[in-house]
């Protein structure tokens, strides 16, 4: 299985505004551990544009991490796919870039954005929201 990660789980570890979301993210990584991990190359910018409003050198870690373990997809290749899933759900354009990486990749994708697992499964793309569902994330993880 491959996954495609959304900003919104990354801040959850690197801007830990709640404990318990927090874990859930990290714990999510942990599975994903030696998975292959897609995202387009925007998440970068979300990242960096969201963590230094708090601290400038934890934003740089996240991009660190993220250029070390995540496969970056760049905005060229999905662009027309983008635009096929925006007109198909009337996303905004931050998570139709994140739905047509998971469909390029045949990933599954994870968020804690719920209108964006909703627009993917529009997309028929397999997605988990995982302030509710991580209960089902954590065992599909575990079920290689």
């Amino acid at each position: 299985m491959s996954l495609v990660i959304d900003a919104s789980i990354l801040i959850d570890i690197f801007v830990p505004r709640e404990k318990w979301r927090r874990e859930l993210a990290v714990k999510l990584l942990r599975l994903a551990h030696g998975k292959p991990k897609y995202a387009p190359n925007m998440l970068l910018v979300e990242l960096s544009g969201v963590i230094s409003r708090y601290d400038v050198d934890l934003a740089m870690l996240a991009v660190d991490y993220v250029k070390r373990n995540m496969i970056l997809i760049d905005e060229g290749a999905i662009l027309s796919t983008c635009l096929d899933v925006a007109m198909r759900t009337g996303c905004r354009a931050a998570d139709a870039y994140y739905i047509a990486t998971a469909k390029l990749t045949n990933s599954v994708l994870f968020s804690n954005d719920k209108m964006q697992v909703e627009n993917a499964k529009k997309a028929k793309v397999k997605a988990y929201y995982m302030v509710e569902e991580h209960d089902a994330i954590f065992e599909e993880l575990n079920n290689p």
